[in-house]
């Protein structure tokens, strides 16, 4: 069984992406994943891969793993936020038409 958590994610200049992030409540940890719905073009290379830690208390990020490169950041985002929630993230790659940087998210859907 899986969690699948979609977040709107805005950008300072009004840009929009949306990440899934699946936990897969398998143990152990390192197997839930994450990927950008609009792929590289938008969220840049890579636009998907696996949830390195998860943020536990408010504040805290979630860390959502590029493989070599910087990993994105999601803050105040845990297992178990309800659709609703929002919180701030940043991104860590140039590429991609979602600019790097700060951006805020909203959880749009819980499956």
């Amino acid at each position: 069984m899986a969690t699948t958590y979609k977040l709107a994610c805005t950008a300072t200049d009004d840009s929009e992406a949306t990440i899934e992030i699946t936990d897969k409540l398998n143990f152990p940890g390192f197997n839930d994943e994450w990927r950008c719905i609009e792929g590289e073009v938008v969220f840049g290379t890579p636009a998907g891969g696996k949830v390195a830690d998860w943020g536990r208390t408010p504040g805290e990020s979630t860390t959502l793993s590029t493989g070599s490169a910087t990993p994105h950041r999601l803050i105040d985002f845990k297992a178990g936020i309800a659709k609703g929630a929002r919180g701030a993230g940043e991104k860590c790659t140039l590429d991609g038409s979602f600019p790097s940087g700060s951006f805020e998210w909203v959880c749009t859907g819980v499956d």
